[in-house]
């Protein structure tokens, strides 16, 4: 009897692993913002401001709407799980290239091998769903069609441009991507074929220009690099550390590195030691050095994979549990503060992802995300004000509410702050009224 083929086993496995991983997840900070800017781009506008703030935000530059309009979208149907859902099918989209590309370079097993070394390395990005969802999902595609072309020179690399312009209006990391094709390609090709790597980069620089912002769109960038937090090097532009997560990221990429040998292509190098330096700065660039070191790692090993039906069979299992988990998360079961707070329609002060959620239930805040939006001043003082620093205190002039998770700096300050009448509590957030003197 002939047995079936089952090589698409190991690629199954590894996307329905990385899935169920993520829907067991949360909604991080720097998504819900979107969910709200989502509706206004329905309603056939481009957002100019944050409409949901009360400082001043007129003039900024919104390059994402597509993702604002995507998210809003799922949100509006599906709710707080439809935002877990797509952070789960990112990463089976990305892990699932990942092992694609892996596995047509080396044996199924190495594949296996190494997207799993991936899989922990990058755990942060995948059980916490944030903007990056869309960069989890599109970097992996980048690189193996990159990978895809340098096995076999073509005129698939043309792909990269329609994707990129998609990126680019999803999320600001297409840069990142911008950069690896430009590095492959001036690498690879250029002294062959100098016109077409001029008529793919030049297109793909096009491609990265179409957003809404079109001509406008360095702007969005020049605020995104040049706001507070970025200077600062606070929340997403955290460098790497000694957290639990930037420990697995720094043992998952030694490994990588380890289990490569070394023999990497002359773009990799580049490209792996750009992503390695700037990791180290912003420690969430890490994920994309992952993908990177998967390829020469997977090359360097022959193993044997387990035996297809099974891999094929626990992979349906695992696809079950994610959709089993996606259906019965309850990612916003602790937001009741932040309903509340927001059905006041008074001015709220709030922590990053607490006051992101107060816009999205459609309440008014003083500043939040996006921060790039806002005057560097009233950046600074949020900021100055989210790190419980005393500089900061003048921040609360400017609200009617404050809603602080207890354990933040801006908690701990809002506990011993005599302008504050402390309202309620739940598990992680409590709920201030600013007195009137």
């Amino acid at each position: 009897m002939r047995q079936p083929n089952l090589s698409w086993a190991p690629i199954l496995f590894v996307a329905a692993l990385a899935a169920t991983v993520a829907s067991g997840g949360v909604i991080g900070g720097d998504l819900p913002w979107l969910v709200p800017l989502g509706a206004v781009v329905a309603s056939g506008r481009v957002p100019d401001s944050v409409a949901a703030a009360t400082a001043p935000t007129a003039g900024w530059h919104d390059a994402l709407a597509g993702a604002q309009l995507l998210l809003w979208t799922v949100y509006h149907h599906l709710g707080g799980r439809g935002l877990v859902g797509l952070q789960a099918l990112a990463a089976a989209v990305g892990f699932g290239a990942t092992a694609v590309g892996a596995r047509r370079q080396s044996t199924a097993g190495s594949a296996l091998l190494v997207c799993t070394i991936v899989l922990l390395g990058s755990a942060s990005a995948v059980l916490v769903a944030r903007l990056s969802l869309f960069s989890l999902a599109l970097f992996p595609l980048l690189v193996l069609l990159v990978q895809e072309d340098g096995r076999a020179l073509g005129r698939r690399i043309w792909l990269a441009v329609p994707l990129l312009a998609l990126w680019a209006n999803l999320h600001g990391m297409v840069l990142a991507g911008l950069a690896l094709l430009g590095v492959y390609l001036v690498l690879t090709r250029a002294r062959r074929e100098p016109l077409l790597v001029a008529g793919v980069l030049g297109s793909s620089v096009l491609a990265v220009f179409a957003t809404p912002e079109l001509w406008q769109t360095p702007l969005y960038y020049r605020d995104v690099f040049e706001n507070v937090a970025a200077a600062r090097a606070v929340g997403l532009w955290a460098p790497l550390g000694l957290g639990p997560f930037d420990l697995l990221y720094v043992v998952a990429a030694i490994a990588l590195f380890a289990l490569s040998r070394g023999r990497l292509q002359a773009w990799e190098w580049v490209v792996c030691v750009a992503l390695a330096a700037d990791s180290i700065r912003t420690a969430r660039v890490g994920l994309f050095l992952l993908f990177v070191l998967a390829y020469p790692a997977a090359r360097s090993l022959r193993l044997r994979a387990p035996n297809p039906v099974v891999l094929a069979s626990v992979g349906c299992c695992f696809v079950a549990l994610a959709l089993g988990l996606v259906v019965v998360s309850r990612p916003t079961s602790d937001t009741a503060l932040a309903r509340r707070a927001a059905a006041t329609h008074e001015v709220v002060l709030a922590d990053p992802l607490l006051g992101e959620w107060v816009a999205l239930y459609g309440g008014r805040i003083w500043v939040g995300n996006p921060i790039d939006a806002f005057r560097k001043r009233d950046q600074r003082l949020y900021l100055d004000w989210t790190a419980g620093d005393a500089s900061g205190r003048a921040a609360v002039d400017h609200a009617r509410l404050v809603l602080v998770q207890p354990t933040s700096p801006a908690g701990k300050a809002a506990a011993g702050d005599p302008r504050l009448e402390r309202l309620a509590s739940s598990r992680n957030a409590v709920l201030y009224r600013v007195r009137t003197l």
